[in-house]
């Protein structure tokens, strides 16, 4: 094995240029009069010089090396160059690597015959294999709760005609020494994913990028009656920080009817002050929008929070990391005899949008149903009001989970085997849909239990449980949401969804 010195020597010598490649000869006895001896050219198949391959996994490198002339020995060497060092890792004519770290990785081939040689640069993107892909959380009937994971194919793969398929088992497969368990929700950032679990109160933080383990808490016995239901938000929550955003924060909805926060950067979770717990909320929404979605700039994200007192009839209000004050709706809907069912939240700029609050009367002969807009950041201000006759035929309850879609201007939303699409605009008075108005409606004895969308809003992610299926009873369904028509159906990967994602990095 040639030393480290003497190829770091040599490559002094080549003036070699990263990414091409390079041509360099020997002296060689005159044996002829006029020393003009033709010398055998090598060649390499350089078409394509970049590689992407998951962690662990082996990187093969054919340079397909011929010569112009003649058939003299060839010799390869295979050098991985890292941090400005080199290490030789091959002498054979094929190179077959593994790869145990993240990152893009520098590899140089020189390849030479007696005469002289060539050098060729290569780079091995080495990836996760949960880089990017479809995530699923899901839980079964005894409690048990893991990740199930797509991968999105790289173009490699995509060549080869891989078909891709669900990795299951994943969170207990990676995290031998932990057990997840009663996981009820999941929010992720670019570095970390939370977990929110009803087991003792517990939060846990993984590596958004391995699924590894980061820390787990739990946290009941600090905060007595703490039972997280929903995760919503990425803000910057913690009283007197005002300024800088922290995207892996978020609040929790927690069972005892309060609205706790939860940092994952000091894993610790807390009363949120800006909120009044004295109240039961029943509802909190969350909105996270880009104000630059659809142009070409660096994305801008605007946080809004909601919480609903259902008993009470009023909204609360907490703004973008602090900068705009706390505020709640008072006893606007009680004043107007409306029992408020849900909201969600439309926001397109700083200067576009409302919360759409829906509502029925509070009379118990009314068939009414009302839909209140309200200024997004001051709960006090109407800006909108329709009424329509279809309370007894509403599709929308409680506890259904409104998603507004930034590309079609819609709310989507799910009902027992059924998905529900609404047209929500202050400049149309569109109604409600009725349950009989679905636009996707799945077989007899098949739920849907969460709901996602693909980054760019054009592709819908439902998870579905179907009973019959047995213990792995979670599916997921991928719909085209311009068409609606099934692009994939993906059947028995996963225990009873309890959230689907899309993830990025």
């Amino acid at each position: 094995m040639t030393s480290i010195k003497y190829i770091k020597h040599t490559l002094r010598l080549m003036m070699v240029v990263l990414g091409t490649t390079v041509l360099f000869t020997a002296c060689f006895k005159d044996d002829t009069t006029l020393a003009d001896k033709e010398i055998p050219l090598i060649e390499v198949d350089a078409d394509k010089t970049e590689f992407n391959i998951g962690i662990g996994d082996y990187v093969t490198i054919d340079p397909q090396a011929t010569q112009s002339f003649g058939d003299q020995e060839l010799n390869y060497e295979w050098a991985l160059i890292e941090d400005d060092e080199l290490e030789v890792i091959s002498e054979e004519p094929v190179l077959n690597y593994q790869f145990i770290r993240l990152g893009s990785h520098h590899i140089r081939l020189m390849l030479t015959n007696k005469d002289g040689g060539i050098i060729q640069d290569y780079t091995v993107n080495v990836v996760t294999p949960y880089q990017e892909g479809i995530i699923v959380l899901s839980t079964n009937e005894q409690g048990q709760s893991d990740l199930s994971f797509l991968k999105t194919l790289t173009p490699e793969e995509e060549e080869e005609g891989v078909v891709p398929s669900f990795e299951t088992g994943v969170f207990s497969r990676i995290n031998t020494n932990y057990t997840l368990s009663k996981a009820v929700d999941m929010d992720f950032t670019e570095e970390r994913i939370s977990l929110s679990s009803q087991d003792n109160g517990s939060m846990w933080m993984l590596d958004s990028r391995t699924l590894t383990v980061i820390s787990e808490e739990a946290y009941m016995n600090k905060l007595p009656g703490f039972s997280p239901v929903k995760l919503v938000g990425r803000q910057n929550i913690r009283e007197g920080s005002i300024g800088y955003r922290q995207w892996d924060d978020n609040y929790v909805l927690s069972a005892d009817g309060r609205v706790y926060g939860y940092s994952a950067s000091l894993n610790e979770v807390f009363e949120s002050v800006r909120l009044n717990n004295q109240v039961n909320y029943s509802i909190v929404h969350g909105y996270e929008y880009n104000i630059y979605f659809g142009q070409d700039k660096e994305p801008y994200y605007s946080n809004r929070l909601y919480a609903v007192d259902i008993e009470n009839d009023i909204v609360y209000y907490m703004g973008d990391a602090g900068y705009v004050g706390y505020n709640n709706s008072g006893t606007l809907f009680n004043n107007a005899s409306v029992d408020i069912i849900n909201i969600v939240s439309k926001e397109t700029s700083s200067t576009d949008g409302a919360l759409y609050v829906i509502g029925k009367d509070k009379a118990d002969n009314s068939n009414q149903v009302f839909v209140v807009l309200l200024q997004p950041n001051n709960m006090s201000v109407v800006t909108g009001y329709y009424t329509y006759e279809q309370a007894t035929d509403l599709s929308i309850t409680q506890a259904t989970d409104l998603k507004y879609n930034l590309k079609y201007n819609r709310v989507y939303y799910f009902n027992g085997n059924r998905v529900y699409q609404w047209y929500a605009t202050a400049n149309s008075n569109e109604p409600l849909p009725t349950i009989d108005k679905s636009i996707i409606e799945l077989d007899a004895g098949l739920e849907i239990t969460s709901m996602g969308y693909s980054e760019d809003y054009t592709l819908m992610y439902l998870g579905v449980n179907n009973p019959a299926l047995g213990e792995m009873s979670g599916c997921v369904y991928v719909y085209d949401i311009q068409s609606m028509d099934l692009l994939n159906k993906y059947e028995g990967i996963a225990y009873k969804p309890v959230s689907v994602y899309y993830k990025t990095k």
